[in-house]
């Protein structure tokens, strides 16, 4: 993959659905007011978290956020048996424009591929990028920039860095560790480890700041297979998908995701 091209975010395509905004805004500030980093159920989670960054607020460009979330799957944790020789992270987002009102795609994506709440698979399938999954590349394996991939004990750790959304954006996202590949033994092939939500905001001056950083609650689980299953029903429809600029290879449509599932 060529240097800093995966999150050149840029405002490429937008849906305007400020009704279905305001409605998934509620339920997320419902869990808020409750108490949601206490209160509220949470979403599976078989190992641990980390998550470190800062938004660029006295550096330029202001509106950038470099940032590594990271995961260490333990099966214990969750009282779970499964030796994943490599899981990988799979990162959903939702980005609005509340001046616009608008749900909004960054480079090399489409809001074709997002659900009815405005939620999507973050990943390049318009310049060249094929599989759903953070930092794949079209032969299958992973660009350690943007994915270092784990196993048991190992950490998996996804590298990001939006910005260039302008002034007045709001930008959420899960990072979801999933299982790839395990032994015989094993048998947790595409079985989801774990959630975790970030997010921040870009203000009225173009800078931005951090919103909430927290493991991930219940219903974003649900929401994540709602992602994905426009993902899968998009995907077929793409058509080609890779050269350019990118360097991946040729593929006739982008990849439909197995079928996923909680450990």
């Amino acid at each position: 993959m060529p240097a800093n091209i995966r999150h050149r975010t840029l405002a490429t395509t937008s849906t305007p659905r400020p009704l279905l905004l305001k409605l998934a805004g509620l339920a997320v500030l419902a869990c808020l007011v409750s108490g949601c980093l206490t209160a509220c159920q949470p979403t599976l989670e078989c190992g641990n978290w980390t998550f470190t960054g800062t938004p660029n607020t006295s550096a330029s460009p202001k509106d950038s956020f470099p940032l590594s979330s990271s995961f260490v799957f333990n099966p214990a944790n969750c009282g779970k048996q499964c030796q994943c020789t490599t899981d990988a992270m799979i990162q959903m987002v939702r980005v609005y424009d509340v001046d616009e009102q608008m749900f909004l795609a960054g480079e090399g994506e489409s809001t074709e591929w997002s659900d009815a709440n405005g939620w999507m698979i973050d990943q390049q399938p318009l310049i060249g990028w094929a599989s759903g999954y953070y930092g794949q590349n079209n032969d299958g394996t992973f660009d350690p920039t943007y994915n270092v991939v784990g196993s048991n004990g190992t950490p998996n750790t996804l590298n990001d860095a939006p910005g260039g959304w302008g002034p007045s954006t709001i930008f959420y996202a899960v990072d979801v560790a999933v299982c790839v590949n395990s032994d015989r033994q094993g048998g947790c092939d595409n079985r989801i480890l774990g959630y975790y939500f970030w997010s921040w905001v870009v203000d009225s001056n173009g800078v931005g700041q951090k919103f909430i950083i927290a493991p991930a609650w219940k219903d974003l689980d649900t929401e994540f297979q709602s992602a994905v299953a426009a993902w899968n029903k998009w995907a077929p429809t793409s058509g080609p998908v890779g050269g350019g600029s990118t360097g991946q290879i040729s593929e006739p449509h982008a990849f439909p995701f197995p079928t996923l599932s909680d450990l």
